[in-house]
């Protein structure tokens, strides 16, 4: 039966799909391309298009999400915990951060959507949700706009009441979107995963070739793609309960990765990595997994059948996730090293109660995006939108002045950038920002093709490689 604002998709002539996501984080960009995988296997008529929309929404905005939200949490974890909880607990103020998002992101995403010629525009990132809903709510979409949601707590930050379907990984977050966005907008779907983590795998030759002999646990300790929260902590306390290896997962974060090696020298029972895409036999191997971020990784791990402790992240959206998939009986949530040295005791002793989650009537993702339905709805108040716009452009003012150069070279040791030389001109790279339909081929971020060639500006509609040329391009022409 479908359910309701899915349709079962019918056959005809190919449909275009445009992929909206961004690099913050790893999860966003994973969702993206686990969506893609499932249009190019069961939908191989469908032309996809994956686009990271932060080149194309301007200086300021991917100052403030992608480097200043970076810098937060690596350097000041208590800013953004606060900046979280005030967004979290005051809508006006939730509201005046979507007027953020829209004064400065609408007419450059609009003009990237109007290029893109898409039927079906999907969103796996909440801030380019919130700027794709206000366009669909305004008639500024052709298609139908659809957005994914990957945690499973914060729903007010992913659903938006322009958005005409979202993609839920829990039955019960149907009704919590829906009070956000309305009736019939939100659908069960299978976990928004890569294929090879629901492929079948020999898990004994894992083990054995990972040295998980004679009885001993293997734990596993991620700390996302950023590699963030207390991974030190969290493996000590896996090797005191003995019989244990531990593999722990610093991500992009080569500093923390670098620490890690210095902490565990010499010491054969653990085992650091930096950015890995071995995940999928890394948790089918794994007895536990601890992880610092929630998101994707988790619906990875419940994929793969790996029972999930929460801990290490103190601030921000991460505690609120945590309890949301504790409560749904799909994780524990730790809060202090005791308790998660009592998690894991339960988790290796096969003792952790959790509560399966049944997709088998879900659709597939790329069946419920090619099923889903315009919906109508009012259109929001003009006084308050005015209002919310007055005050988005005062905050955007004193954000002007963290995008400019002199911030950036201030700020830049710790985002790990190259200071920016005031009067500097000159493209700046996209690298894979605009990524081309190719028919079945999916081509990935990163600037090539899913065989490893190079992507041709042919194949990207004419996006060259500049930032600055490709928003000059998607203009249209008078």
């Amino acid at each position: 039966m479908p359910q309701d604002g899915v349709q079962t998709p019918e056959a005809g002539p190919a449909r275009r799909v445009l992929i909206l996501t961004a690099p913050v984080g790893d999860g966003h960009l994973a969702a993206a391309h686990a969506l893609a995988e499932d249009f190019d296997r069961t939908h191989a008529d469908v032309e996809v298009t994956l686009v990271d929309v932060l080149p194309f929404l301007g200086p300021v905005l991917r100052f403030l999400l992608l480097d200043a939200y970076r810098l937060q949490l690596r350097r000041s974890p208590w800013i953004f915990g606060l900046l979280f909880a005030g967004f979290l607990r005051i809508k006006p103020l939730r509201l005046l951060g979507r007027a953020g998002l829209v004064t400065l992101g609408a007419r450059p995403l609009a003009r990237l959507i109007r290029h893109a010629q898409a039927d079906v525009v999907i969103s796996t990132y909440p801030a380019a949700t919130s700027v794709l809903g206000y366009l669909r709510r305004r008639g500024r979409v052709a298609g139908t706009a659809c957005a994914t949601i990957t945690d499973l707590g914060g729903i007010c930050f992913w659903a938006h009441p322009g958005i005409d379907l979202h993609l839920v990984m829990h039955e019960s977050l149907v009704a919590d979107v829906e009070r956000e966005a309305g009736s019939g907008s939100a659908c069960l779907t299978k976990p928004l995963v890569g294929r090879s983590f629901v492929e079948p795998v020999d898990r004994a030759l894992l083990r054995a070739e990972l040295g998980i002999l004679d009885g001993r646990r293997l734990v596993v300790v991620s700390g996302g793609g950023w590699g963030v929260g207390d991974l030190t902590g969290a493996t000590r306390t896996a090797l005191a309960l003995g019989r244990t290896s531990v593999i722990s997962i610093a991500g992009r974060n080569e500093t923390l990765e670098g620490e890690l090696r210095a902490a565990f020298a010499g010491d054969r029972r653990v085992r650091v990595l930096g950015f890995t895409t071995r995940m999928s036999e890394l948790l089918a191997a794994a007895d536990v997994l601890v992880h610092t971020t929630g998101g994707v990784t988790c619906l990875e791990a419940l994929a793969r059948g790996c029972p999930i402790i929460s801990y290490g992240a103190h601030a921000g959206h991460v505690p609120t996730v945590s309890r949301a998939m504790h409560s749904l009986g799909v994780a524990t949530h730790a809060q202090t090293l005791a308790e998660l040295e009592g998690g894991l005791e339960s988790a290796l002793a096969g003792s952790a109660s959790t509560r399966p989650i049944d997709y088998s009537s879900a659709p597939s993702p790329a069946d419920a995006v090619l099923g889903a339905r315009r919906r109508t709805g009012t259109r929001p108040n003009p006084r308050r939108r005015r209002t919310l716009i007055a005050l988005a452009a005062a905050t955007v003012v004193g954000a002007l002045f963290a995008s400019s150069d002199v911030a950036h070279a201030l700020f830049a040791d710790d985002l790990d950038r190259a200071p920016a030389l005031a009067g500097k001109t000159g493209p700046a790279a996209v690298r894979g920002a605009a990524v081309g339909r190719t028919g079945r081929r999916v081509v990935g971020l990163g600037g090539r093709a899913s065989n490893g060639r190079p992507i041709t500006a042919a194949e990207t509609g004419g996006l060259d490689g500049s930032a600055k040329h490709a928003r000059r391009r998607l203009r249209p022409r008078r």
